[in-house]
């Protein structure tokens, strides 16, 4: 029996996005992977990933194509720039004064990333005291390709509370969350360690926001935080 994807469903997946003119890989759940093509970060994790379709998780044009899927399907999806990282503009590339490098102690040269007024960009070109600088995505204005295959759906509650935890703190090891969930409550303990507190801390509005919005059978949520 085929087992469709609908909107909300919780979904484990592997994916690989890359540039469809280029092959370029720019993003994966596979390590090896990630490794050979040399976007291998240590700070990320890799495996399997749980997401809820329609949540906004991935591109816009990545989600709207997971209702067309089963489990079990694998397959290549093209995405539109629209439904990417949109089209490039004009206005976001910036000449910037070769004194706003040198305060910081920089050298710009061409691909170079950098950062100028809290915004991330790439230096294009060189030219005497001015440096040509693009703030665009590094992605906008180009087609997408995804192959994507859907493992499975998730259904258990504590399971679905999990995925937001991996979601937003994905370094977060998940055998330290205790969960219990009982007539619509979610009983979350956090971890018995200060540094693990601080950051469930700084996204527990947006987990919070998540589960109440995506897991119909609870209704409130408790954190605890565990001192001893």
């Amino acid at each position: 029996m085929v087992d469709k994807i609908s909107k909300g469903d919780f979904i484990n997946v592997d994916y690989t996005g890359s540039e469809k003119d280029t092959g370029r890989v720019f993003d994966t759940t596979n390590e090896v992977l990630a490794k050979k093509e040399n976007i291998y970060n240590e700070d990320s994790k890799f495996g399997t990933i749980t997401l809820v379709v329609g949540a906004g998780h991935v591109l816009p044009g990545l989600d709207k194509e997971l209702t067309s899927l089963s489990v079990g399907d694998k397959k290549k999806i093209t995405i539109s720039k629209e439904d990417a990282f949109g089209s490039k503009d004009s206005d976001l590339v910036k000449l910037v004064p070769r004194s706003v490098f040198k305060r910081s102690r920089m050298n710009p040269v061409p691909g170079m990333p950098v950062e100028v007024g809290g915004r991330q960009g790439i230096v294009k070109t060189v030219s005497g005291g001015r440096i040509n600088v693009d703030f665009n995505h590094p992605l906008a204005g180009k087609e997408l390709e995804y192959e994507i295959e859907v493992k499975g759906k998730v259904t258990d509650q504590k399971e679905k509370v999990l995925s937001f935890f991996y979601l937003h703190l994905p370094k977060l090891d998940l055998k330290d969350l205790d969960i219990k969930i009982s007539s619509g409550i979610a009983e979350i303990r956090t971890p018995n360690d200060e540094n693990t507190r601080r950051y469930i801390s700084m996204v527990k509005p947006i987990i919070s926001r998540d589960i109440l919005n995506y897991i119909s059978e609870i209704k409130r949520i408790t954190f605890i935080d565990v001192f001893e």
